[in-house]
């Protein structure tokens, strides 16, 4: 079997003061994550607030469609936001493109517990790399507890999936 990558993904959370709480601390987290793992960013990070204003919404609609790109899910999804929700989407989420795939992620303030925020985080590359790089950057980035599922990928093959605590 050949392997083609790995798939980081944590679920967990993270303390107030981690720079995951505001929009400049989610680029910082984002481009340092990328130092710290080695890689190369070809699309810099892109962070963004929920709930944004309807001008933030019309913007980023009016450049998916003017890129052709309306069939994509995430242009739907603001549509949906838009008519369903009316902008009450909640959290921080933000993705930076890399040479060797990407990292993104979501908070949700609406799930708070012991004062600690959820976050979502999922890192995947095709470049081998450590996990516990991972772990120990994202222990220095505030987050405190969760869940880790760690996936190596392989072409014409099963993927083998480890799964254990972050504390």
């Amino acid at each position: 079997m050949t392997g083609i990558g790995k798939h980081i993904i944590f679920d967990g959370d993270f303390r107030s003061d981690s720079p995951l709480a505001t929009v400049g601390g989610g680029h910082r987290f984002l481009t340092d994550f990328v130092t710290a793992l080695g890689m190369t960013i070809v699309i810099p990070p892109y962070v963004i607030e929920f709930p944004v204003s309807p001008s933030v919404y019309d913007r980023i609609k009016q450049t998916l469609k003017d890129a052709g790109l309306t069939h994509l899910d995430f242009y739907q999804e603001l549509i949906r936001f838009d008519t369903v929700r009316n902008g009450a989407i909640k959290g921080i989420s933000g993705i930076v493109g890399l040479a060797e795939s990407h990292i993104a992620y979501h908070t949700a303030p609406e799930h708070v517990a012991d004062g600690l925020h959820f976050v979502s985080i999922d890192v995947y590359s095709c470049k081998p790399f450590d996990p516990s790089v991972t772990l120990n950057y994202l222990r220095q980035s505030g987050l405190v507890r969760g869940h880790v599922v760690e996936i190596n990928r392989f072409v014409g093959g099963p993927q083998e999936v480890k799964t254990y605590p972050f504390d």
